[in-house]
């Protein structure tokens, strides 16, 4: 297996699927916006309903989160349980521990179904604890689980290459390869005639329904039902999710080890967070590390989290030998708890799935199996934990007010300094925000010494954006808009690319 530049292991997967663009006008009932695990197990659910569906990529179904996850298939969210119960109660941290546990058999049950071959293998899930205050953080979540009805236990003996005072233990996990799921999937909808169209990116949503959607080539797509699975709204205004989200990237690296040996998927109570699991591959156990995570935009030097993470895997095994290392992003609510549902009130037959949490494998699922629901006119026994417009306790509301403030305050601040700098002081393979001829320029090198000029502000909402010098890359610190290194949109919310600057006309 070939490496691809910045691409993850998965990725490294040639892709046997291929959808062509869209270069006319349709008509369907149910258009999904976002080829990733959550839009394609939708369109999936739906299909399965009979429902006409189409869904609408911007650039190649995977290429998002789905190809850079960890791809755990678990209920256990980390420590999540202990606050759910703190701010939604027992009633709506079950519903959030059935909906997950409901996740992981509807993944094993579209496997057997579908003979999709992706490398599926039960699993327990740990959370380890290193020191006395991760284990009293530990039987506060064990106890919580224990009542929700979780397969929950404590251990202490687990083999780890490190020592541990005690772990919490899921029974019945999972993990997979993630893009073998995902285009066997793809494959059942052609062969069922759902569409997918792959570079296509919806630009804008008018109406109130049905809904007049436009590509960036303008084409109309005109649906009844629009569901959002973008991972950040590309809508901005309704639903005030600008105040609800904040965004995050995480790091990975894989490599091989002969002292390093997992029997299980692995997460730990302290912080540095550090997640572990394997993946065997060619008869062979990669071993993959994620951590060191940092609000997207917001880390001035992007190669110290993989060094981070290096140092890590070289104290466990000096010996360790790096061959993989990517990053990811991942959306997260105030309170952990994904937003599904309807969008707003007024606007009630466009749907989202948002603020993952970086549980993005189950909680999709369950996005889907809600919003299949909600499409068909059926209850959900979940749909109140995930509410877009739920209420909070008294104390958490407090909390998540500071922590909204704090945000609000962040997005004040994102004006990022501009350095004061000649282009020639700017290496190859280098990007910048510089003062040129008295006008801001984001400025980006190849390795060649070709330069790229980009107008620094995102087309979001306008915030300044940074430059990613790990993954070579416009990363845009308010929202998690991201760009290649000459303007083009990769991830949402933005839907335009920046604008382009010529240094002769400066």
């Amino acid at each position: 297996m070939e490496q691809k530049e910045n691409a993850s292991f998965w990725e490294q997967l040639d892709k046997k699927t291929s959808f062509s663009k869209l270069d006319h006008k349709i008509k369907v009932n149910t258009a999904i916006i976002g080829g990733g695990i959550f839009g394609i197990t939708t369109a999936m659910l739906l299909m399965k309903e009979n429902v006409e569906v189409s869904v609408l990529e911007a650039r190649t179904i995977g290429s998002g989160a789905t190809g850079r996850t960890t791809a755990k298939v678990t209920s256990q969210h980390r420590l999540i349980y202990q606050d759910i119960v703190r701010s939604q109660g027992d009633s709506g941290a079950r519903q959030y521990a059935d909906a997950n546990q409901e996740a992981i058999e509807k993944i094993k049950e579209v496997i057997k179904e579908y003979h999709i071959d992706c490398d599926y293998e039960e699993q327990k899930s740990y959370v380890f604890a290193t020191t006395e205050k991760g284990v009293e953080k530990i039987k506060r979540e064990y106890e919580a689980a224990i009542k929700l009805g979780l397969p929950a236990s404590i251990v202490s003996n687990e083999k780890l290459p490190f020592k541990i005072e005690a772990a919490l233990c899921f029974e019945g996990q999972g993990m997979f390869h993630p893009l073998k799921y995902l285009y066997k999937i793809a494959d059942i909808l052609m062969e069922h005639k759902v569409p997918i169209y792959e570079n296509t990116r919806i630009t804008e949503i008018d109406g109130k329904g049905p809904f007049i959607l436009k590509t960036d080539d303008g084409i109309e797509v005109e649906a009844a039902n629009v569901i959002i699975a973008t991972k950040y709204p590309i809508l901005n205004k309704k639903g005030l999710f600008v105040t609800k989200l904040y965004v995050m990237r995480t790091y990975i690296v894989a490599g091989y080890s002969e002292k390093i040996h997992f029997d299980g998927m692995y997460i730990n109570a302290e912080d540095p967070v550090r997640s572990l699991r394997s993946y065997v591959y060619e008869g062979k156990e990669l071993i993959l590390i994620v951590g060191a995570s940092h609000q997207t935009g917001a880390c001035k030097h992007t190669e110290a989290p993989y060094d981070e993470l290096i140092a890590y895997a070289k104290k466990l095994d000096q010996d360790f030998d790096i061959q993989y290392k990517w990053s990811t992003q991942d959306c997260l609510s105030l309170d952990k708890i994904p937003y599904i549902g309807s969008l707003s009130e007024d606007l009630s037959e466009i749907y989202i799935g948002i603020g993952f949490s970086k549980w993005g494998i189950t909680n999709s699922t369950v996005a889907a199996m809600i919003l299949r629901d909600f499409i068909l006119g059926k209850d959900n026994p979940w749909k109140d934990v995930f509410n877009p417009k739920r209420s909070f306790s008294m104390k958490a509301s407090k909390e998540l007010l500071i922590q909204g403030i704090d945000l609000a305050g962040d997005l004040i601040k994102k004006v990022l300094p501009v350095e004061e700098m000649d282009l020639t002081d700017i290496e190859n393979g280098e990007g910048k925000v510089i003062e040129y001829n008295n006008e801001k320029v984001g400025v980006f090198k190849d390795q060649e010494g070709n330069v790229f000029c980009v107008e620094p502000t995102c087309k979001h909402m306008g915030c300044q954006v940074t430059f990613n010098n790990a993954e070579k890359t416009w990363d845009c610190p308010c929202h998690g808009s991201r760009y290649t290194c000459q303007g083009e949109v990769i991830e949402a919310p933005a839907v335009a690319a920046l604008e382009i600057k010529s240094l002769n006309r400066m």
